[in-house]
């Protein structure tokens, strides 16, 4: 249930407290007590529904509040997985680079008995030519 179905109930929940004050409050005045012990009671029974609505609306307006702040709080937990998850490919793509940078100076230490591919395919190329002169009667 998300928070606005949540605060939708809470204000239907409202709204039909302050339906029973005023229900109760139209009965007080319809039926005015006669005597004073039941004008004492009636007073006494109006005053602890008012007691009792300003109760259950400081109840549900810090319980929004604090609803929102767990949202908040929830929210931010999800940005900081996300950022931890970033941070931790971050050290891999460091560690990669440091790995790259070992090997690349390996490699530049290792090229001392190396011949270029370059090299080896144009001895092959003139090594044909030469058959090919050779075949053509241009070359002893």
């Amino acid at each position: 249930m998300n928070v606005m179905q949540e605060k939708s109930r809470s204000i239907d929940w409202v709204k039909n407290l302050t339906l029973v004050v005023a229900f109760f409050t139209v009965i007080f005045q319809i039926y005015q007590p006669e005597d004073q012990e039941e004008k004492l009671s009636s007073l006494l029974w109006f005053v602890a529904i008012l007691i009792y609505a300003g109760i259950a609306y400081a109840i549900i307006y810090y319980s929004g509040r604090v609803k929102g702040l767990v949202v908040k709080i929830n929210r931010h937990e999800e940005d900081i997985e996300q950022i931890k998850g970033k941070m931790r490919e971050t050290e891999r793509f460091a560690e990669i680079e440091k790995k790259i940078a070992v090997l690349e100076a390996i490699n530049k230490k290792n090229k001392k008995g190396q011949i270029d591919p370059k090299i080896v395919l144009f001895i092959i190329l003139l090594i044909l030519l030469y058959f090919y002169l050779r075949s053509i009667g241009v070359s002893p």
